[in-house]
Formats: C-alpha cells, structure tokens, sequence
C-alpha cells in the first residue's frame, strides 16, 4: 500500500434550476467544496459552507482546508489514526465544520474502497435500510411557485412536506392553506423559520400561533441558541422544537436537558464537521430519546445526499425524516453518478441507484472534467500530489 495521500481542494457553484428563498438568503446557485484524496483508491468529499449557520464560507474553508490537509492526511493512514485526529482537534474542527466535511468524506470513501467494502461496512453500521423516504421541502415565495412545487410533489405522491416561512405572514398562511386544501391524501408537516424571529419570541408566539395547527414542529424559530425562549415558543404554540443550527456539537447539546417540551434534532453532516462528528451527535440525541432528522443542504451532490444515508442508517428508529435528494429536480447538472434523486413516494432506492458496495459508491471520474474552474482535474489533481 501506497503511505501518501494525494489532495485537492477546489469550490464547486452550480446554478439551480429554480432559485431557493427563505428568510435569511436567496440562493440561485449551489456554493459547495470538494476534496479529492488519493492513495491506493481515490475518495471524493463535500462540504457546505454555510455563513448563517456555522460562520464558514468558501474561500476560508478552502484556505484552511490547504493548511491543515498535510497534518490530517498524516494522521489519517487507516480509520483508527482519522477518528484519533477528529478527537485531538475537536476544538479547532468546531470552527471550521463543513469544510473539514468535504477532506473526512474524501478520506472515508478512499479508505473504504481499499478495503474493499462500503463505508457503511468501514464504520460497522448496518446496510439493511436501503429505501430512503425524502421530505420535499417548499421554498418561500409567490403562491404560484408553491403551486408548481406542489404539483410536482402531488403527482410523486410524496407525503412528507417541509415549509420555509418568510417575513410575510399572509402569504405563510396562504401557501399552508394551499398545501392542506389540495392534498390529495394524508400528510405530514413541519416548518422551517430560519431563525426568522431573532429573540423576539413573543413575535414567534403570535405568528406561529396563528398558523396552528396546520404543523406538527417548527425549526430555528428564533436566533440559534436560545433554550429558555424557544422552549416558551413551544409550550405556548403546544408544538415540537426542531434545533438546526442551535445543535451543531456535544456543548450545544448541554444547552437543552429536560425543559418539558419535545426537541427534535436536525442533524447535517456538513454542519456536524463530518460523519464521524455527526454520528457521535446522533448518538447522545439517541441517549435522550429525541427523534432524528437527517437534514441537507440547499444545492448539495449526490456526495452529500449519500453521506446522509450513512447517518440515517446509523439513527435507525429514531429517525423522523431525511432531507436532501433533490439531484437534477434541483441542480442544473449534478456532477456524481449515479444521481441520487427521490422519485415516487420521495422515494431513493439505494439497492437500485446503480452505486457500487465500495466506498460511497459514487463515480469520482466526474471531478476530472465537470464544474471545475480549469482544466486541471481534482482526481488528477489529487494523483499528482500523491
């Protein structure tokens, strides 16, 4: 076996086919990092940097990501030395999440495939789950956008539906409306706020409740972090508390404890800083019997719709949704295949999505020539460097 990693590092933008608003962005375009890794295999990572959420964004991950990468690729000959460097530089891992996503994603798919088994295998998680059920997620806007999203997701017969609230309360009202009086059959609803009411929970309070009881939970209503207040939303509007940004490591966690009221935590492997950090998260959430959502990023590859199938057969019953799937009904071009990509009933069928049992199973082939800024390949890239 080869001793030296090769690396690369590059930013990935991919224009959207319909742009993504909700109350703290407009997004038109995917902003991702990619990290090739080769050694004996190649691995193929992602990460989303998101400023909103951990304070990242692409030209500093990318700029970190050069500098820690000879450390880390040291560490990182087998799985035993990646998690022991995950443990020693916890802290530093906490300020820098999703881009180190994309090199540990990288470095678990290059090392599962020279073991020649999945990545499932590699972290002795079970592969008996292999249909996945997706939450199609409503953007804010116009009632004839929600309407074409609908349409779409009637005729899928998907039942699962998350909605982005905005700043106008009429039209979160109308576009709930719209979702129950055309629902062809049962369904079931969440909202997402995005942090829409900063620490004004009385605000909250009003408008939520003015929109019960057409959800069953609501996300980041308030600004991340706010046990004492988002437990009032919650005890006041009589719904779960689902913690997205407010969860992002074991210290968040702490924060919550035994409030009387029902969280839910979304779990983002980009946003937990990787599988391995996400897994962890997941498995202290268990301990408190919370239910899981395994959350996605607007505007995420097949890499990380893949990933977050790993974290969702790790939750196992405590899953109550999974995010993300959106392939090609979402990016102009999704640069992975197979493309991951719900169909009827928002479903995945992983068994029949054509990937193989090594690594993800994803085809890396695509980094040498597809959305990158230059000729250069990252696997080639990658390769050289070895």
């Amino acid at each position: 076996m080869t001793n030296a990693w090769g690396f690369a590092v590059r930013s990935l933008r991919i224009p959207l086919r319909v742009g993504v608003r909700q109350a703290s962005f407009h997004r038109a375009e995917s902003a991702s990092i990619v990290v090739a890794v080769a050694r004996d295999a190649v691995g193929v990572g992602e990460g989303c940097p998101r400023p909103y959420q951990t304070g990242e964004d692409i030209d500093s991950g990318v700029a970190w990501l050069n500098a820690i990468a000879p450390a880390a690729l040291a560490a990182a000959s087998d799985l035993a030395g990646l998690r022991e460097f995950v443990w020693e530089r916890r802290v530093e891992l906490d300020q820098h999440p999703a881009a180190w996503c994309a090199l540990e994603l990288a470095l678990l798919d290059a090392l599962a495939r020279e073991a020649g088994c999945s990545v499932e295998r590699l972290l002795d998680l079970p592969e008996t789950t292999t249909r996945f059920v997706y939450t199609l997620v409503l953007s804010d806007g116009p009632l004839e956008v929600t309407w074409a999203q609908l349409k779409r997701g009637f005729a899928a017969d998907i039942r699962c539906y998350k909605v982005k609230l905005g700043a106008d309360a009429q039209r979160n009202r109308e576009r709930l409306d719209l979702l129950w009086r055309l629902a062809p059959g049962p369904i079931r609803v969440r909202l997402d706020a995005n942090n829409l009411w900063g620490k004004d929970s009385k605000a909250a309070i009003r408008e939520l409740g003015a929109l019960a009881p057409l959800f069953y939970a609501v996300e980041e209503p308030l600004a991340p972090r706010c046990p004492t207040e988002l437990a009032r939303v919650a005890r006041q509007v009589d719904t779960a508390i689902i913690l997205d940004e407010s969860l992002c490591t074991l210290a968040d966690l702490a924060l919550y404890g035994d409030r009387g009221v029902e969280w839910i935590a979304n779990l983002k492997v980009s946003r937990c800083g990787g599988l391995l950090r996400a897994i962890e998260l997941a498995r202290a959430v268990q301990a408190l019997s919370w239910p899981v959502v395994v959350g996605g990023q607007v505007g995420e590859t097949s890499l990380l719709t893949r990933a977050g199938m790993v974290l969702a057969r790790a939750v196992g019953d405590s899953l109550a949704g999974i995010e993300g799937g959106a392939g090609e009904l979402l990016l102009a071009r999704d640069p992975v295949r197979p493309v991951l990509q719900f169909g009827a009933g928002g479903v995945v069928d992983l068994a029949r999505s054509g990937c193989s049992r090594r690594g993800f199973g994803l085809d890396a082939a695509w980094a040498s020539t597809v959305c990158m800024e230059d000729d250069d390949g990252l696997v080639e890239q990658a390769r050289s460097a070895m």
